[in-house]
């Protein structure tokens, strides 16, 4: 006959196996911010280095420039919120690295050394619903990330393609 309740041993240990997973997810993270702050440089580079003399500048091309402007500065804040540090977490927890350095290093070994499994547990249980609440918001910041450069792309194309094709004399 099997039992329905896990063992204070294995709560413990998935909730270990969560709060690595969790942290995982915060790398799959960090390399999408790398990649969306890659293209949104290189496009925002793009478009400097292209720049012509103001005085051939058509209202189109300011409209233009003004939008993938708004829609690039739109991603890099989006990419700053979602990668700004979170540092609050449980008060007293062995598993997170502030409420650890906050604690004289005889009090961090006092508690460790006697605390029980179940408080091991539940102090892992919040750490693992702390981290889930910030990956939460890291995505959907990287999300509207995604969305304000796939909107830059339209205006940056044809402003790239009008500044190319500008015959200037100066």
């Amino acid at each position: 006959m099997s039992s329905n309740t896990n063992s204070n041993d294995d709560q413990l240990e998935y909730a270990i196996k969560n709060l690595e997973c969790l942290h995982e997810w915060i790398g799959r993270y960090d390399n999408k911010l790398i990649i969306i702050l890659g293209i949104d440089t290189a496009m925002l580079g793009a478009l400097v280095s292209l720049v012509p003399p103001f005085q051939v500048w058509t209202p189109i091309m300011i409209l233009l420039v003004i939008g993938t402007i708004i829609a690039l500065g739109a991603s890099f804040v989006f990419l700053y919120m979602g990668s700004y540090p979170r540092t609050s977490g449980p008060e007293k927890s062995l598993w997170y690295f502030e409420s650890i350095s906050k604690m004289k290093y005889s009090e961090y070994e006092k508690t460790y050394l006697t605390r029980t499994k179940n408080e091991h547990l539940i102090d892992v249980l919040k750490q693992c619903y702390r981290n889930s609440e910030i990956l939460s918001l890291k995505f959907f910041y990287l999300k509207w990330a995604y969305i304000a450069l796939l909107i830059s792309v339209f205006t940056w194309v044809i402003t790239i393609f009008l500044f190319k094709t500008i015959k200037t004399t100066i």
